[in-house]
């Protein structure tokens, strides 16, 4: 096999500016486009005065990117914060809270004398009324004729009773709700007061 001779610079430019050369775009009458060096709009040359001047504004560019790069950091985070607008600032302070006074706009009630004496069930009764009880009854007794079928005819004083029961459950507590029935577990101030068929079915 032949080894190939080496080709010069020149007989490259030749192979690559040849009007039959396969590599486009390389041509000097391709586009028309002027790259700086070559004539300019008005057919004259370029001087090389302006070469000169190109040359010189290419380095002023570069000499003020190089001063940039020379400046610390935190000169150049301190110009930057300068201009850019300050947030506001908060700090907590160990005052007490000093609020303000609210006026109370609607009806005012008659307040319970404090100075009265009243039993637990009294006090209970400021909470809780008797229309509240009588509508709980109501809706249970619609409730069990929805699902059962049969009213159990509950009324208010059935209410008190099973919420008594509810508070003293709080206070004496047994793994299961039907223990307070149980034998053995049996507490009489609630087994006593209502079965255990009427309290679950309640």
């Amino acid at each position: 096999m032949a080894r190939q001779s080496k080709l010069e610079v020149k007989d490259v430019l030749d192979l690559v500016t040849a009007p039959d050369s396969e590599i486009e775009g390389l041509d000097d009458d391709s586009d028309g486009e002027s790259d700086g060096w070559g004539d300019q709009e008005d057919g004259s040359e370029s001087s090389e005065d302006d070469n000169v001047n190109q040359h010189h504004d290419d380095s002023s560019s570069s000499s003020n990117e190089s001063d940039n790069e020379n400046i610390p950091l935190e000169q150049l985070h301190s110009k930057k914060s300068k201009t850019s607008k300050k947030k506001p600032t908060y700090q907590f302070t160990t005052d007490k809270f000093v609020s303000n006074p609210i006026e109370f706009v609607g009806d005012d009630p008659v307040s319970p004398d404090p100075n009265v004496d009243r039993s637990p069930y009294e006090y209970l009764k400021l909470f809780i009324q008797d229309d509240m009880l009588e509508k709980l009854a109501c809706e249970t007794n619609r409730y069990s004729l929805e699902k059962y079928g049969t009213i159990e005819n509950f009324v208010k004083s059935d209410m008190d009773v099973f919420l008594g029961c509810y508070f003293m459950m709080g206070i004496v507590k047994l793994p299961k709700v039907s223990d307070y029935w149980r034998a053995g577990l049996r507490f009489p101030l609630i087994a006593d007061a209502i079965s255990r068929n009427r309290f679950q079915r309640l």
